[in-house]
């Protein structure tokens, strides 16, 4: 009888963060516009559901974005694996008033914050900014 309790008390945990696999989704990237920084990533279908994510950053400019590769959800938020291509469009924002992406930090083979983990910048063309996640945190 304990057993099968634990078992019903620890399942909600594991649909929490689920590890999904895909060719390609649409996202929804949170940039910090004080600090040039990624503050999150969110899948677009969840926010379209709740939007309340807009109240999580205040600061933030949101793009539109595509997510190629494994991710795990926690909540509305998403966190890619080792190896996940994140490309940004910087001229499609959405949610939030017109303002410029911020370029100056957003430099070939630099490392960036992205949400809790970090990634490279593999490309800034005119409109796009392509990441490759660096590390998968346990």
């Amino acid at each position: 009888m304990k057993k099968i309790f634990v078992v019903l008390l620890l399942f909600p945990l594991v649909l929490l963060a689920q590890t999904k696999t895909t060719q390609e989704t649409q996202i929804v990237i949170a940039v910090k516009l004080t600090k040039n920084e990624i503050y999150a990533l969110y899948l677009l279908a969840m926010i379209k559901k709740n939007q309340k994510v807009l109240q999580d950053c205040m600061d933030c400019s949101y793009f539109l974005g595509l997510l190629s590769g494994t991710y795990k959800q926690k909540g509305i938020r998403i966190k890619p694996s080792e190896g996940t291509t994140i490309t940004v469009f910087k001229d499609q924002e959405v949610f939030t008033e017109k303002k410029q992406f911020p370029e100056d930090d957003f430099k070939i083979k630099n490392e960036v914050t992205l949400g809790g983990s970090k990634a490279i910048i593999i490309a800034n063309k005119e409109g796009e900014l392509i990441l490759k996640a660096k590390n998968d945190e346990k």
